[in-house]
């Protein structure tokens, strides 16, 4: 049996974040121990990768890169009003933005415009004032999200 055909090895792209030294992880895996399963679904700290077994360099396709949000502007924010987030990883008008309360309740809203590195959102008027811890989540045109980014503080007046 070849052995190459029952191992899938990744390497995912560089990811570049200001201030962080880029990452590109390589490694692989044993498909002997997924029976009857085609693909597996992988978590690194910088990307969701979906590997391919059976040896084929077309059945590897990289998800989505997890966003990193550096400020949101302004801070604070009007409801109502469009609030731009910068960071990196974003994937434009199929981010969204979640607003989490100190208790528990989150309110998303999905970009109006962007690219990868700054998206605009306007903040729901149905939201009360306050304190919210920000994130985001990407998704891609298959419907993947990605895992959501790290949290900043952000007040709606």
């Amino acid at each position: 049996m070849d052995r190459r055909k029952n191992e899938a090895s990744i390497l995912t792209s560089p990811v570049s974040v200001p201030g962080l030294i880029p990452l590109q992880l390589r490694t692989s895996v044993s498909c002997d121990n997924i029976p009857n399963m085609k693909r597996l679904a992988l978590l690194f700290a910088s990307a969701a990768i979906l590997v391919g077994c059976g040896g084929s360099s077309s059945d590897f396709s990289v998800l989505t890169t997890i966003p990193v949000i550096t400020d949101a502007s302004p801070n604070p924010v009007v409801r109502g009003s469009v609030l731009t987030i910068n960071g990196a990883g974003f994937n434009g008008k199929l981010t969204t933005a979640q607003f989490a309360s100190t208790t528990g309740t989150v309110t998303t809203a999905t970009a109006t415009s962007g690219n990868s590195a700054s998206v605009a959102v306007t903040v729901p008027t149905t939201i009360a004032a306050g304190t919210y811890s920000l994130t985001v989540v990407d998704s891609t045109s298959q419907g993947v999200t990605s895992s959501p980014s790290n949290a900043i503080s952000i007040t709606l007046q």
